[in-house]
């Protein structure tokens, strides 16, 4: 018989969705009547939500939490997508400003079966924009095309998460 002496570590893989769009200033109220409407409540206020300089300033428990994805400096607001390769989106940031941020960051564990292709290989690349449906969908199109957000970046994939 033989033995694996040391650490084992399970892994599995996880899609995932980053980004921030700073909200136009006259836009605001028609972005907060969207999300409100179609966002708040869907998904936790850690994976997506909406937040002035002020709040993002004073909401350590989301910004400064246990896992970092979240962070600022440097002149930039920035996001972590918790997966191995640690892919980051970050737009400029200005502390001092009255400006209002859509902020993402959306990890789903679903384990190696949903990337395996028709060989039984895992192929994160058939992760797309369309392999995203419902709620997230949503989130995406607006990242990806809000003729209210003026400065956006994000990112979304697959791979492994541990």
């Amino acid at each position: 018989m033989k033995r694996r002496n040391g650490f084992v570590s399970n892994s599995s893989s996880s899609s995932f969705i980053i980004g921030i769009g700073k909200v136009y200033k006259e836009d605001h109220a028609e972005f907060r009547a969207w999300y409100e409407e179609k966002i708040k409540g869907k998904f936790s206020e850690r994976e997506v939500f909406l937040a002035t300089t002020n709040s993002i300033a004073t909401t350590n428990s989301i910004l400064e939490g246990g896992d970092g994805e979240f962070g600022w400096g440097g002149g930039f607001l920035k996001i972590t997508a918790p997966v191995n390769t640690s892919p980051e989106v970050k737009i400029p940031f200005d502390l001092t400003a009255e400006d209002l941020y859509f902020i993402v960051c959306i990890g789903n564990d679903e384990g190696d079966s949903c990337f395996l292709d028709s060989n039984g290989d895992i192929d994160y690349d058939q992760v797309n924009e369309d392999w995203f449906r419902g709620d997230q969908a949503s989130v995406l199109n607006v990242l990806g095309g809000s003729p209210m957000l003026s400065v956006v970046d994000y990112a979304f994939g697959a791979e492994r998460n541990g």
